[in-house]
């Protein structure tokens, strides 16, 4: 059963030194930020262009159905959240506020479990937390065109998620949280090649989603495994 412990009670330093062992972020805050910049001007950039032509405000060659207007808007719409996310994402990382995962040993193994304690120094705003276990592999799958045109794409598939620990509204009411709880990777994964993660989920009160993904090796999970699909 997962431990919560909230700002005013700190755990003992006997118990936070047991967690000697941190966990790095994947993809770090500021790659995470440099991502959603580039999509966030592709988007502008995109309705932006669309209301230009849309709005007569450059005359098109050709005339434009009418629903290109409200195209432009929903995509300037759509633009203006990721913005504003994107503003937020990069607060936080310039304050440095992310979770803080670190786990009490440095190999993990299937069957074995794992202590792993989660640190948030910044929850105010959050609706709920949740500090999950997951595991995927790549799918690499084939597919054809109409046109004839082949191609292969690329994704993660999920193999396991399993809820570790969590914390709603009610228990966010203090400025910090820690939480502990124990972390198994199941004793059939052993050499599936599977990619394991911590995964720290936040969820505001304006109901934006934000994921903090910890990988970690497990000692004898094998090779990463891609699976291929005709």
């Amino acid at each position: 059963m997962a431990e919560v412990h909230h700002n005013r009670y700190h755990l003992p330093v006997s118990v936070t030194g047991a967690f000697s062992h941190r966990l790095a972020r994947v993809p770090s805050a500021w790659i995470d930020v440099r991502t959603r910049a580039i999509m966030t001007a592709g988007v502008t950039l995109v309705g932006t262009v669309v209301a230009l032509f849309a709005f007569d405000i450059v005359a098109p060659t050709d005339p434009l159905p009418a629903w290109m207007k409200y195209a432009a808007v929903f995509i300037l719409i759509l633009a203006g959240g990721l913005a504003i996310d994107l503003a937020g994402r990069a607060a936080r990382a310039w304050r440095g506020i992310e979770p803080v995962v670190t786990a009490d040993a440095p190999v993990w193994v299937s069957g074995k479990t794992r202590r792993v304690h989660v640190r948030h120094p910044d929850v105010r705003g959050l609706r709920s937390l949740e500090v999950r276990l997951r595991a995927s592999v790549i799918v690499a799958e084939e597919f054809s065109e109409t046109g004839g045109e082949r191609g292969t794409r690329i994704y993660g598939e999920s193999r396991h998620d399993a809820l570790l620990a969590s914390a709603d509204e009610a228990r966010l009411i203090h400025p910090s949280i820690e939480l502990v709880a124990d972390a198994a990777i199941p004793a059939a994964a052993a050499n599936a090649g599977w990619s394991w993660a911590v995964v720290v989920a936040c969820t505001t009160a304006g109901h934006h989603q934000h994921e903090y993904e910890y990988p970690f090796a497990v000692a004898d999970g094998g090779e990463p495994a891609v699976v291929t699909r005709r």
